[in-house]
């Protein structure tokens, strides 16, 4: 404070003072000669009830009446006066103010009573009862009147109200990030707990404050939803002023570019909007701390949590990522709701999206600050024959190799999305196993439609007559599986291109290479072979009735075709290379690498006359011996009849057993081809030199009969000179004589 303040005030003090004494010679007195007097007690104590000297004390009779100078107190703070009986309003003025009483009793003692001020501020302030009523400087904890004074701290005039229990606190000021005040500032204190403090900081940014205690005091700012806290020391050290810093928030384009219009928010026990960019920014006073902020942007939002916040500024930046979609009609993207696409480039704010061009979705495109991302949108469709949707497609696209785009869903349609402008660009669609290939102009023709063709697969007989049940297949990338024809015909839905079909019926399976499917009545046709099966007999007559031969064909196993019938059995088989096989009599013979073909096909099996004799060892034929042969089982012949036997059989390998006289003879591994054969069993002749065997073993004991003729094997003899019997083997042959005893 300059001298010359000081003096301005010292000439005002001195001006109140003689004012009042002019008003108290001036005003009548309170009584006549006749009232008596008494002698009044008035005291002024402080907060700790000690005296308090010097303080001016005035009274009045009523409250129509000038006031009158009672006196001053003295040392020990009483001023005993004489005056006049009566009630008496009065008054002291201490430390610039006062107190009043009502209307007392003059006689009674009254005591005023100084309450304890204590200003937390540091600094230098000074106070006033009224703003024009003088400034003096507060010197640390005064006592003072309770009452309304202006407070001034340089920054305005704050109201400090002194209540009946004296004040201890402050003011606290709120200023933003160049030190001009803030108003609307609110706080709280901690003293043992936090407690709210009423009233908001003025245009100055001033707020006057009381505590109940500065045991750990600490006082917290709100401000736009910020908060920051200041222990004592730090009151002391700020001269109890909060600072705010300017938050500027700011939204680049992918270039560093400012952009507008992004709406920013931040976070401060709530999300407070701060407002939308201009210039590509905006800014707002916040009280220092950690915070997030948000930024929307074309319906994009991105959150950057744990900013940090401090004076005198700080630049919070968003910045967008591009994307340059290039796709042939209109499209719109997605995140959590759909906006339309404006194409061919927009800006986003980091994150993922997805494009939704002709009602398909793509998958997310994540999008970074600072991309320049480029993208080719590739929408796939496939349908069928009848142009309705099909699922399961898989496309995909040659950019650089080839690339997924998608599999087509139940609306047949799929799409995806590829780095890099495309220009002329080719599609593949796979489905069923089937591929086909579009290409065109991408930025123009984003749309690669793809459509099957209904094949339709028949099988047919050699009469042309269309017939069940064959199984039809086709070859893509693997054998896929058509199905069963039902009346002759299976349909199937397949891509344009080239392939190999398949049929397979009764075990038979043709294959059909190269057949080309167009998209226009395709239709791919087997038919089947009439294929007769014939049994002859060696003079090449077919076999009758009564002589009937099973036939069968083998075709991923063996296939009964029946019994022939006046020598045939036919069936209908798909053209190929098979094995036949005709059993007649026991006796199987196979033909392999057999050719069916054309309408019709033969294939003919040719029994051979096989001649069965039976001859002794003068190698004249003799009977009766009894012939048969094992096919699968034994099978009898017949007897011979002039020495011989015959029976037609089919070719092969066999064996044949004569029986002759209760001997039997086998020969093995007789191999039978040709027109004819001749099977040859022959006797030996058996001499028993004394005359003496009587008879032999053969399946029981039969006669002997010298020089007898049996065929070769080992028999028991028995003989009659007490000889015993005796096991002799014989041989047989053209002038064979077994000599046994």
């Amino acid at each position: 404070m300059t001298r010359t303040t000081t003096m301005n005030r010292w000439w005002l003090a001195m001006i109140a003072a003689l004012a009042v004494t002019a008003f108290a010679l001036w005003a009548p007195r309170p009584a006549s000669a006749d009232t008596p007097m008494v002698t009044t007690d008035v005291r002024v104590v402080d907060s700790q009830g000690n005296g308090i000297p010097g303080v001016p004390v005035i009274y009045a009779v009523d409250a129509y009446s000038g006031w009158m100078t009672l006196g001053t107190t003295d040392a020990s703070g009483v001023v005993a006066v004489s005056v006049p009986a009566g009630n008496y309003r009065l008054e002291a003025t201490y430390n610039q103010g006062s107190s009043r009483s009502a209307s007392v009793d003059i006689s009674q003692t009254y005591t005023f009573h100084t309450v304890r001020v204590t200003l937390l501020n540091t600094g230098y302030l000074t106070y006033a009862t009224t703003a024009n009523s003088g400034w003096h400087a507060y010197t640390g904890p005064m006592e003072m009147f309770p009452g309304n004074y202006k407070l001034d701290n340089g920054h305005g005039h704050p109201d400090l109200v002194v209540g009946p229990t004296g004040f201890l606190g402050g003011i606290v000021r709120l200023v933003d990030h160049t030190g001009a005040g803030l108003a609307g500032g609110t706080i709280g204190y901690y003293t043992n707990g936090w407690y709210s403090h009423p009233g908001v900081t003025d245009a100055n940014g001033n707020l006057v404050f009381s505590v109940p205690t500065t045991s750990y005091l600490s006082i917290a700012m709100y401000y736009n939803g910020t908060r920051n806290q200041q222990s004592l020391a730090q009151l002391n050290a700020s001269n109890f002023t909060f600072q705010t810093a300017l938050a500027v928030v700011k939204l680049q384009d992918a270039d560093g570019n400012p952009l507008d219009t992004g709406s920013a928010s931040y976070y401060a026990s709530g999300w407070h909007t701060i407002g939308n960019t201009s210039g590509g920014q905006v800014s707002l006073e916040m009280l220092p701390g950690s915070y997030s902020f948000v930024m929307t942007y074309n319906n994009t939002r991105q959150q950057t949590d744990g900013v940090a916040i401090s004076g005198p500024s700080t630049d919070v930046i968003f910045q967008t990522g591009r994307l340059t979609a290039y796709y042939s009609g209109t499209m719109s993207w997605n995140n959590s709701q759909f906006y339309p696409f404006v194409a061919p480039t927009m800006e986003f704010l980091p994150g993922s999206i997805r494009l939704n061009p002709a009602g398909c979705q793509t998958d997310w495109i994540a999008i970074a600050a600072g991309d320049h991302l480029v993208k080719s949108v590739i929408v796939a469709t496939l349908a069928n024959s009848a142009n309705q949707p099909l699922a399961g497609g898989v496309a995909t696209v040659y950019a650089s190799g080839w690339k997924p785009v998608g599999t087509t869903g139940g609306n047949g349609e799929t799409c995806g999305v590829v780095d890099g402008a495309l220009g002329n660009a080719t599609v593949a669609m796979t489905y069923g196993g089937a591929r086909q290939q579009i290409t065109q102009h991408q930025p123009t023709n984003s749309v690669y439609a793809f459509k099957t063709t209904g094949v339709t697969v028949e099988l047919r007989d050699s009469s042309n007559a269309l017939i069940d049940t064959g199984n039809a297949s086709y070859y893509a990338s693997g054998w896929h599986t058509i199905g069963n024809t039902s009346g002759g015909k299976v349909v199937v839905q397949m891509l344009p291109g080239s392939y190999s079909f398949a049929m397979t019926f009764n075990g038979t399976r043709q294959q059909l290479n190269g057949q080309t499917i167009s998209g226009v009545n395709d239709t791919v046709t087997f038919q089947t072979t009439a294929v007769t099966v014939e049994l002859r007999d060696s003079s090449s007559t077919r076999m009758d009735d009564l002589n009937t031969g099973s036939a069968s064909y083998y075709a991923s196993g063996w296939h009964t075709i029946g019994d022939t019938s006046r020598g045939v059995a036919t069936v209908e088989m798909l053209p190929g290379s098979y094995s036949f096989a005709m059993t007649f009599n026991g006796t199987r013979q196979q033909l392999n690498g057999q050719v069916v073909s054309g309408p019709s096909s033969t294939v003919t099996f040719q029994t051979t006359a096989v001649t069965v004799e039976l001859r002794n060892s003068s190698d004249a034929l003799i009977d009766t011996g009894s012939a048969s042969y094992y096919a699968s089982g034994w099978h009898t012949i017949d007897n011979t009849s002039g020495g011989t036997v015959v029976v037609q059989m089919l070719p092969g390998s066999y064996s044949f057993a004569m029986t002759y006289l209760g001997t039997r003879h086998q020969l093995n591994g007789q191999v039978i081809s040709g027109n004819t054969d001749t099977v040859t069993f022959q006797t030996g002749s058996v001499h028993s030199g004394t005359n003496t065997a009587v008879s032999y073993y053969a399946s029981g004991w039969r006669p002997f009969t010298q020089d007898m003729e049996l065929l070769p094997g080992s028999y028991t003899f028995d003989f009659s000179d007490a000889t015993p019997n005796a096991v002799i083997p014989l041989s047989a042959g053209a002038g064979v004589v077994n000599n046994i005893h």
